[in-house]
Parts: C-alpha cells; structure tokens; sequence
C-alpha cells in the first residue's frame, strides 16, 4: 500500500519540488533585481550625496532621503503587484488549489519581504556614500 501511494504521489512530488526550486529562484533573481536597481539609483545621486555632506548636512537626513526614494520604489512595485494580481484573478484561479490569488497572508508575506529586502538594500547600497 506504502509502495503505492509513493508510486501515485512521485510525479506530483516532482512537480512542486520543480515548482519551488523555480519560485526561490524567482524570488532570488527578485532580490538581487532590486538590489542593483536601489544600487543604481544611489549611485546617481553620489555627486549630490557629497555635495550635501559637505555642506554640512546631516547623515541621518541623506539617509533619510535615500530611504524615502527607495520605498517609494517599492510601493510603486507593490501597488503594481496588487493591481496584476486583482486584474488576473480569475486566470490564477484555475491554477490554485485552495488558495486565492488575493490571499492576505501571501500577500502580506511577499509585500513584508519586499520592504525589508528594500531597507536593507537601501542601507547597504548607501553606507559608503556618507561614511564619515
């Protein structure tokens, strides 16, 4: 019976291993996407970031300009994010199992992770640019 069940559940077992090796993936190429993006968008702003500083601006307000930019980025992808997944709704309906495309926890789950992803990033990418 064990051989059996194991027999009957190998192919979907494979399936959803595929599945969420490409979803990590996803979500890695994602991050690093965003990252160079926020990497990108500091590095224009080096000239100005130097000539603050050395006006005397503080570097906690420089950062919190940078953030500022970088979050509004990220609500930008969010905000394009809901509207795809609302607008696609019944399409990914026939895709799910038991699960809205609307879901609140994944959503919340994935908006969450593109927030700390975009904070640290920001950090990371503007750090160097008002070291003292």
């Amino acid at each position: 019976m064990e051989n059996l069940l194991s027999a009957w559940f190998a192919p979907r077992r494979f399936t959803f291993t595929l599945l969420g090796i490409f979803a990590s993936l996803a979500m890695v190429l994602a991050v690093v996407g965003i990252y160079g993006v926020l990497s990108y968008l500091v590095m224009q702003r080096t000239r100005e970031i130097g000539i603050r500083m050395a006006l005397g601006a503080d570097a906690r307000r420089v950062l919190a300009s940078i953030a500022q930019e970088a979050f509004l980025w990220a609500a930008c992808g969010s905000a394009l994010g809901i509207a795809a997944t609302v607008s696609l709704d019944r399409v990914m309906r026939s895709f799910l199992y038991e699960v809205s495309p609307t879901d609140n926890r994944d959503n919340r789950v994935g908006h969450g992770l593109d927030a700390v992803c975009c904070r640290a990033f920001q950090y990371h990418s503007s750090n160097p640019c008002v070291e003292d």
